[in-house]
């Protein structure tokens, strides 16, 4: 699955620079100018990375650490644009994984960027989401759900389902892999909810003849589907 950065930069030639960099590693870029529609798209989205620019948000700090605290994004690689003469409290205290201090060189960038990557493409390996639409059943906490998997890793998965699913369910959880697969049954908790109801299950439990299929299926998605990616 393509890698996807959230750049929260007001000024458009940086924007520019950050996109193209970004580009060239293969990250998408996407952009917010303000707090606001920054903190929407960390609570819609499930994303790799964000940049933010604490030059010229002030409340650039709280923001990444807002986001590091949100369930769907708390693994998500931060970087933090701050002033020359940050101290190095200052840069501690954003929270984020990397710091990249005023002026800005392109070759501190770009080598900046590649390590981060790295991190990124760490974190998708280990829990690789890979895109299905596979029907899901749900049993526990006294009733039956049904929905639909988007998203399916080792770990867990991602659901959207069709009747109301609370943020404290936890449960059974039953589906067929896609491909002739085979089936999964397997214990797992609600991990994070976004406000369209798309949730993130963790799974707790499995048999390890169960857990040794959906591992080997998934890893053969990560073959298939990002062999480049995985080779750099």
């Amino acid at each position: 699955m393509a890698l996807e950065c959230l750049v929260v930069v007001r000024e458009p030639k940086l924007q520019k620079a950050f996109r193209g960099l970004l580009t060239g590693i293969g990250v998408q870029a996407r952009v917010a100018t303000d707090v606001e529609q920054a903190m929407q798209t960390m609570r819609d989205a499930r994303l790799d990375a964000v940049i933010v620019d604490c030059c010229d948000f002030a409340e650039g700090p709280q923001l990444i650490r807002t986001m590091r605290r949100m369930p769907a994004n708390t693994n998500a690689v931060a970087f933090a644009v701050m002033p020359q003469n940050s101290t190095s409290q200052a840069c501690s205290e954003t929270e984020a994984h990397f710091v990249l201090q005023q002026p800005l060189s392109i070759d501190v960038l770009t080598r900046t960027f590649r390590a981060a990557r790295n991190l990124m493409l760490q974190e998708q390996r280990r829990f690789f989401r890979y895109p299905v639409q596979t029907p899901v059943t749900l049993s526990g906490n006294g009733g039956e759900i049904r929905g639909k998997c988007t998203t399916l890793s080792s770990g867990g998965l991602a659901l959207q389902p069709l009747e109301a699913l609370e943020s404290t369910w936890s449960g059974k959880v039953m589906f067929d892999l896609p491909e002739q697969g085979g089936s999964v049954e397997a214990r797992a908790e609600v991990a994070w909810m976004l406000p369209n109801k798309t949730a993130g299950l963790r799974f707790t439990s499995m048999s390890d003849n169960i857990r040794t299929q959906l591992e080997q299926w998934v890893a053969a998605r990560v073959v298939e589907d990002e062999p480049s990616a995985l080779a750099r």
